[in-house]
This record gives C-alpha cells, sequence and structure tokens, in this order.
C-alpha cells in the first residue's frame, strides 16, 4: 500500500516540478523546435534591485536580493513569455535569464515583438524596478515597486 501512495505522489508532483521549471510537456512536444521561431528581438528590459532606482539616489544592489525574502519574508518568481516560451526564475536562476550590464547589477533581457512580464519584489528594504527600451532607445514603460509590489507588463 505504501507503494501506491508514493506512486500517487509522483503522479502529482512531477507535473507541478516541470512547470515550475518552465517546461510545459504539450507545448514542447507540439514545438521541438520552439527557439527557431525567427522573432527578432525588439525589445530590451532592464531589471533592477536599489534603494531607489530611477533617481539612483544610491547605487543599486544584486538583483536576487528583491526576489529573496530571506529569513522573514516569502521568496517571488520572475515570470515571463517571450517568444512564445513561458518561464519563471527564482533569485538562483536569475542569471539565466539575461545579460548583467556595465555595472555588474542590472539584469538586461532581449525581448521579441510580443512578449509579457510578471515580477514580485520579495525585498522589505529595496525597490524593484523594471524599464522597457524598444529598439530605438525609447522608454516605452517603467514601473518601480516596494515590498510585495507586482509589476506586470505585456506588449
Amino acid at each position: 500500500m505504501r507503494k501506491h501512495a508514493f506512486n500517487r505522489i509522483h503522479i502529482i508532483w512531477a507535473p507541478l516540478f516541470l512547470l515550475a521549471c518552465g517546461i510545459n510537456m504539450e507545448k514542447e512536444a507540439m514545438h521541438p523546435s520552439s527557439d527557431s521561431l525567427g522573432e527578432t528581438k525588439e525589445y530590451e528590459a532592464v531589471l533592477t534591485c536599489g534603494f531607489d532606482p530611477i533617481n539612483q539616489v544610491r547605487s543599486e544592489i544584486a538583483i536576487q536580493s528583491c526576489f529573496s525574502g530571506g529569513a522573514t519574508n516569502s521568496d517571488t518568481k520572475f515570470q515571463i513569455k517571450n517568444a512564445g516560451k513561458f518561464r519563471m526564475y527564482d533569485a538562483v536562476s536569475l542569471n539565466e535569464l539575461g545579460k548583467r550590464g556595465s555595472d555588474g547589477r542590472s539584469l538586461h533581457i532581449a525581448l521579441s515583438k510580443h512578449y509579457a512580464i510578471r515580477a514580485q519584489n520579495a525585498s522589505s528594504d529595496f525597490d524593484l524596478n523594471l524599464k522597457i527600451i524598444d529598439s530605438s532607445g525609447t522608454v516605452t514603460f517603467q514601473k518601480t515597486v516596494g515590498r510585495y509590489g507586482l509589476i506586470e507588463t505585456e506588449n
């Protein structure tokens, strides 16, 4: 009997684990070469975490600080749908999302024509800032949030 209960747990948790890792089995099966969609990168998202990222009154800190709640707060995720693919990133996996800026603290993410982003700040001390810049260098979206604030944008 114990063996069957163990197998049921695996059946329930395996799909949830795959979703948390950003793997959608149905979509992957339908589009095995979804990396080669040929969409051009038309926007760039710049993600920062700090005391005042808009006016840069103080220097920014590591971006992971806005997604790691530490011992007293809950951790949060960065969710993105870009070029038809959906992924979720936690504080540890954020480096896979894009490239570090020259300052070493901002995170630059290449975006396709169609994207959706959802990010929630876990830090009670720092502000999370997201800026979207088009190919001509114009800022098309910018939002800064404090503790548990939510940033959502799509195109």
